[in-house]
């Protein structure tokens, strides 16, 4: 089973959160945001845990992958912190490097 974050819980967030919980290969574990009302609703509705720092959650070992389902602003950071930890990643809108066309993401 893969155990999952969700980072947003927005509207796409939120249709994410959904398909996470009824998937059966799917471990449903945090939604991360710093929208407290939003984030805690939405763990609270698929049983997931509320967390609003990115950091903590990805410090998680056990945990295998994230969906980032952010302000397409907040990708690149985002991306890499979740690299930096090892995590398998989607993200929800395609990322490109605007200062570098052609390039995905900045080195």
């Amino acid at each position: 089973m893969v155990k999952f974050c969700l980072i947003g819980a927005g509207l796409i967030g939120s249709v994410h959160a959904k398909n996470l919980a009824q998937h059966p290969k799917a471990n449903f574990r945090y939604v991360v945001d710093i929208d407290m009302e939003a984030g805690r609703h939405l763990a609270e509705r698929y049983g997931a845990e509320f967390h609003n720092d990115v950091g903590e959650v990805l410090a998680d070992d056990d945990l295998d992958a994230v969906i980032i389902a952010t302000p397409a602003d907040t990708h690149t950071q985002l991306i890499r912190e979740a690299a930096r930890a090892n995590k398998a990643i989607f993200c929800e809108k395609p990322h490109r490097n605007p200062h570098r066309p052609g390039r995905c993401m900045p080195r």
